[in-house]
């Protein structure tokens, strides 16, 4: 009985690591279309003379996806803190 609860373990704690994998490589391949998206637009609008609306949609591009980076590794060191917390209270 014991040997079928710790397979069942492992196999759930595989899915959940091997779905967090693709997670991360999804939020890293829509990162990287929408930052190119943008600075295309971005690249466009520079050539067709629209300098201030090329700046704009550049800008605002760099800014969100920078955000968007320092937000997630912010919430990454939470996460970590917190279970360091929770592995070091007695129970």
């Amino acid at each position: 009985m014991a040997e079928k609860q710790q397979e069942h373990r492992f196999f759930i704690e595989k899915k959940v690591v091997n779905s967090n994998v693709l997670d991360e490589k999804l939020g890293i391949l829509s990162g990287l279309l929408i930052g190119l998206t943008g600075l295309i637009c971005a690249t466009i609008c520079a050539l067709h003379d629209a300098q201030t609306t090329a700046i704009v949609i550049g800008g605002a591009t760099v800014t969100s996806l920078v955000g968007a980076f320092l937000y997630g590794k912010h919430s990454r060191k939470k996460d970590l803190a917190k279970k360091a917390e929770n592995e070091s209270s007695p129970q």
